[in-house]
């Protein structure tokens, strides 16, 4: 209120003594744009910030590690759109099936499908099959 009764009506602070205030957004997102895979700590060992403003300055941006990649937090607006659509197209595949072979719709479980085309199953398809029993 002193700056007011002197007749100081500016609202932007002055300079503060001491550390000035830097931005690390711009650097940490370069290092980020160039391996998302990066850690917070392979972040800190490239950009020399901090390891608690690194990931201070992550989450203020909207970013989330999310199976070790570092993506935008926030959802776009197809997103939810890109899902009711993919539903869509299951339920669509599965109409088909249910009309054509009602025994396997309404079956739960692991649905086995094998046209016995032998001659180009892999040797690893063919390893697991027989791991469960399954004619190879």
């Amino acid at each position: 209120f002193k700056k007011f009764r002197a007749g100081n009506f500016e609202l932007k602070d002055e300079d503060r003594s001491g550390r000035p205030a830097t931005t690390d957004t711009d650097i940490i997102m370069t290092v980020l744009t160039e391996n998302p895979r990066y850690s917070v700590r392979e972040i800190v060992d490239a950009t020399n910030i901090p390891k608690t403003t690194v990931h201070e300055h992550l989450i203020k941006t909207g970013y989330a590690n999310r199976y070790g990649v570092w993506v935008p937090h926030l959802l776009t607006e197809t997103g939810p759109m890109n899902r009711v659509s993919a539903c869509d197209l299951l339920l669509q595949r599965h109409q088909p099936v249910a009309e054509k072979r009602p025994e396997m719709a309404n079956r739960r479980g692991v649905v086995f499908h094998h046209d016995n085309a032998t001659s180009h199953v892999a040797l690893a398809v063919r390893q697991k099959l027989l791991q469960f029993d399954w004619d190879a």
